[in-house]
């Protein structure tokens, strides 16, 4: 099995139900930044989705996600344990599914920034995550979007795809891709060789749709969920 990187970087999902808890957990949007500044994590992004499998420009007012970076896995529980928003956001959810990401390989930046610590590991089996991330310069949002349900068919059937959900702090401009596929080879399989894909790559950088964007490829350590069903994303 690959080993734990450090720091600690996980991905959590959360699911709401009924009219409350989902009003609540859109408000949480902008509240939860700015109240768990102190809550010790390296890096955090609170991110909305788009409906069916997050790539609609319909927003799904009951999923959302927050990527997180930690200095060790111990510090990630105790915020759990003891922060008081974390706890009241977790309480409102109700389904949580986690995964426990080791950076892998890096390309771009996300806000300016590069968050992610890269270990040069071997990965031992493990299924591999990817996030890709973007803002979408605003001349090109609409043009963005008509393009996406074709991006969105690709991938779903690809071979080793897994899974994938579209997330974002505001989805319909900051926009990322959060999947997980078998193996490297699955992966590298859609993304370079899947033609379809190349000529939509390369329509992206001709139009340049992007102000920045960032490629980031994970082995997943561990997944599992904290309430709820599995699989909710």
């Amino acid at each position: 099995m690959a080993s734990i990187s450090s720091p600690y970087t996980v991905i959590v999902f959360c699911r709401f139900e009924g009219f409350f808890s989902k009003l609540l957990a859109l408000m949480a949007m902008a509240i939860i930044p700015l109240t768990t500044k102190k809550a010790g994590y390296l890096f955090f992004k609170l991110m909305g989705s788009g409906g069916g499998l997050g790539f609609d420009i319909k927003p799904d007012f009951a999923r959302y996600s927050y990527l997180s970076i930690w200095d060790s896995e111990q510090d990630f529980v105790q915020c759990l344990r003891t922060n008081r928003v974390f706890e009241l956001y977790h309480f409102l959810a109700k389904e949580i599914e986690v995964y426990h990401l080791q950076p892998k390989q890096v390309h771009g930046t996300w806000g300016g920034k590069q968050p992610f610590t890269v270990l040069d590991t071997e990965n031992d089996g493990n299924q591999l995550a990817v996030i890709t991330r973007a803002t979408i310069k605003w001349k090109n949002i609409l043009t963005f979007h008509k393009h996406v349900p074709e991006v969105s068919r690709l991938v779903s059937e690809a071979p080793g795809h897994i899974l994938s959900v579209g997330i974002g702090e505001w989805p319909f401009r900051f926009q990322a891709t959060f999947s997980i596929w078998k193996t490297m080879k699955d992966m590298e399989n859609y993304a370079y060789k899947n033609v379809a894909h190349v000529n939509m790559i390369t329509k992206t950088r001709s139009i340049g749709w992007y102000k920045e964007e960032m490629f980031a490829r994970f082995i997943v350590l561990k997944k599992w969920t904290l309430k709820g069903s599995p699989r909710i994303i």
